[in-house]
């Protein structure tokens, strides 16, 4: 019960009160003819040393997946895994190649990975040591610096491209030491040591104007930092800023003030999720607020201060929620424009759904706990999806007796 808690921590704090006003397009289409497969069950093993309770899944360059445990593992406080499928096409085996513990390695995984072009993951510890941390595919874990307190969202120059992380670059997230900072670790003597720099520091001012709680960054191209933040702005209910480099630092302006349509909070609140296509087109979930208080997915059109927003779904707009609600973080772009994304509740057995917005067309993929005793999953949490279209995700809960969630692929 307790690891479970510390699992849901994170997406209990996006909650917000509900909002009323009209949405944007029609009711969604009922889920359509995408095939389902499970990958695999966690938590098979005495005691979940398996791993319990999937946070995150990202794609190798060789076609399998990654991925960490909130729980579990042979330590108790989270595994690394990862999960390939042989060349003859049979099923994909699992294994877990390190765990997480209340030690001072740190545990309990925040559900954010970054992957170098060696196969290197890098993320965060959350809730007992706060550290982030290098773990190569032996399971051979590199401590690179210790935080006062919670941290995540780390990115680097060339996110959005969806290129690997070089293992050089900057890399920038979010803490949340007094009112958030942008924050930089740079590699020192070869890897050997990282120094740990502030980029930028929120509430510059009594108003908190740029923003206060940032939530979410990633970088482009240019090397540019967009996120958004959960409180300050003008309504003090976040923003979604940039932040360029300049030969005197790095300059902030806000792109978008959240809560911004009449009569309340019709965009959104609590910033679960971010993405950035090629375009520089900002693309992000709410967990709550919108018409119905169910969340939102919106789109910016990053221009500075003539940047522009766009309601591109209000979820729950029809009794029993059928389109899901209260949608999560891993949000994913194709190669064709199209956003896909897990929504944690809702659905036809209100269990949650993979859904697709193509366009102006709004449509799910698959409704979760289809099958008996929920086989096939409850609570989507991360999404993927590679050069063919297929998507692969994680469940948070689900999956068997133990309810410790499965990852699953989706293909057209």
């Amino acid at each position: 019960m307790e690891t479970k808690f510390r699992a849901m921590h994170w997406m209990m704090r996006a909650a917000f009160a509900a909002a009323a006003c009209a949405i944007l397009f029609a009711s969604p289409n009922a889920a359509e003819a995408w095939t389902y497969h499970l990958l695999h069950t966690f938590c098979k093993q005495q005691d979940c040393t398996d791993g319990i309770y999937p946070a995150d899944v990202i794609l190798t360059k060789s076609g399998g997946l990654r991925g960490i445990t909130f729980g579990g593992g042979a330590r108790g406080a989270g595994a690394a895994f990862d999960l390939r499928q042989p060349h003859d096409g049979t099923k994909w085996k699992y294994r877990t190649f390190f765990g997480f513990c209340s030690c001072s390695d740190g545990g309990y995984p925040d559900p954010r990975l970054l992957q170098d072009r060696h196969g290197n993951l890098y993320g965060i510890t959350d809730l007992s040591i706060v550290q982030a941390y290098k773990l190569t595919p032996g399971g051979a874990l590199q401590n690179l610096y210790h935080f006062s307190d919670r941290a995540g969202s780390m990115t680097y120059r060339g996110a959005s491209t969806g290129a690997p992380y070089d293992g050089g670059s900057l890399r920038c997230g979010v803490t949340g030491t007094d009112n958030g900072v942008i924050f930089a670790l740079t590699p020192e003597k070869g890897g050997l040591t990282w120094d740990y720099s502030i980029v930028y520091t929120f509430c510059v001012d009594e108003s908190c104007s740029d923003g206060k709680s940032p939530a979410w960054v990633i970088a482009d191209q240019a090397g540019n930092l967009l996120g958004v933040t959960s409180n300050g702005g003008q309504n003090n209910q976040g923003v979604a800023f940039e932040l360029k480099p300049t030969s005197k630092g790095f300059k902030q302006s806000v792109l978008y003030n959240f809560c911004n349509i009449p009569p309340t909070c019709a965009d959104g609140q609590g910033p679960t999720g971010l993405t950035m296509d090629l375009n520089d087109n900002l693309f992000g979930t709410m967990y709550a607020g919108g018409a119905t208080g169910s969340g939102t997915v919106y789109k910016i059109a990053t221009r500075g201060k003539r940047s522009s927003f766009t309601l591109l779904h209000t979820f729950c707009a029809d009794s029993g929620c059928p389109d899901g609600s209260s949608p999560q973080i891993g949000i994913a772009i194709d190669a064709n424009g199209n956003i896909f994304g897990p929504a944690s509740s809702g659905g036809a057995h209100r269990a949650g759904t993979v859904f697709e917005i193509s366009g102006k067309r709004f449509r799910t993929l698959h409704d979760f706990c289809s099958l008996e005793n929920c086989a096939d999953g409850n609570f989507p949490l991360s999404l993927s999806i590679d050069a063919a279209g297929n998507i692969f995700g994680v469940t948070q809960n689900g999956g068997n007796d133990s309810d410790g969630g499965v990852a699953f692929e989706l293909t057209p």
